[in-house]
């Protein structure tokens, strides 16, 4: 029963795939992809985008752990109210969330910018090298070799590509990915209270020197 399944399936897959006429070419889309230079500096640049951007996440995160393990033992030794204490692990908490957002941000951002490279490099390179090949071998198409039972000699033009590829587009860059040193949500909120504590600071003195000269005109008319 199981054979006569797989059977159908093949003679389904048959008819449903194209049937071309004319001669067919075929390229091996794994050695390509392994042996395209430009692939291989593309593949190493976003090693070493993640790696630094890995390397910064960690400094941050052992600020962190230390500001956690100070309210640990300030905790231990009572030295902080309660409310004060509340207040810390809240700020704790907000770095920590905000620190995961913008670690998730930077790496969906590398994500799109290697995408966005590979997709550049196949339009630029690898399409117009082999719709090019296939005009000057008078090929109808040219389908990936690891697809096919048989390639006689002569069909399969890997060898061939991968060098026109190469010659054609030997490097291709992508966007380097910055780690956000803090969000600017947070840097406004803390911008804010700044400028009100400026400000409180600026208004008390005034108050008590107003207060200060009323009490010495007073003390001199008293002394009159």
């Amino acid at each position: 029963m199981m054979i006569k399944k797989m059977i159908i399936l093949f003679v389904v897959m048959m008819v449903a795939s194209p049937v071309y006429a004319g001669q067919v070419g075929f390229i091996n889309d794994q050695r390509l992809a392994h042996e395209a230079i430009a692939l291989q500096g593309l593949q190493q640049e976003f090693e070493d985008n993640k790696s630094s951007l890995n390397n910064e996440l960690n400094k941050e995160v052992e600020v962190i752990v230390k500001e956690k393990k100070e309210l640990q033992e300030k905790e231990a030794s009572k030295s902080l109210t309660n409310a004060e204490l509340g207040s810390r692990m809240d700020e704790i908490a907000k770095k920590e969330q905000n620190l995961q957002q913008r670690a998730q941000d930077a790496g969906q951002k590398l994500q799109r910018e290697f995408t966005d490279a590979l997709l550049k490099f196949k339009e630029e390179a690898i399409n117009p090298v082999v719709q090019e090949m296939a005009k000057e071998k008078g090929f109808d198409a040219i389908i990936d070799a690891r697809s096919a039972f048989f390639i006689d000699n002569g069909l399969d033009v890997t060898d061939e590509a991968i060098s026109k590829i190469n010659e054609k587009m030997p490097k291709i860059d992508m966007k380097k990915i910055v780690f956000d040193k803090i969000s600017s949500t947070e840097s406004n909120v803390n911008e804010g209270k700044n400028i009100e504590k400026k400000q409180i600071v600026k208004k008390t003195p005034s108050k008590k020197t107003s207060v200060s000269k009323n009490v010495n005109k007073k003390v001199k008319k008293q002394g009159k």
